[in-house]
């Protein structure tokens, strides 16, 4: 499997097909906040860090955003 197929395939996957592509995956100076209207799904957000910390094997440049977010 490509990395171009599987990235496609997490994105059906995880219901996020429609979002937007960035050029950098993450500002550093961002800061990330907890939105207290929306609750997040535990196991699902452990699958889609799974799905991310296995594509930084071949995407280096997703290890800041992806270890910030686990």
């Amino acid at each position: 499997m490509s990395q171009r197929d599987y990235v496609l395939s997490m994105l059906v996957k995880f219901g996020i097909t429609d979002c937007k592509s960035v050029s950098i995956p993450l500002d550093r100076t961002m800061k990330l906040r907890l939105d207290s209207r929306k609750v997040c799904n535990p196991k699902r957000f452990r699958q889609i860090v799974g799905s991310l910390i296995y594509l930084i094997i071949t995407r280096s440049d997703l290890n800041y955003p992806v270890g910030l977010i686990s």
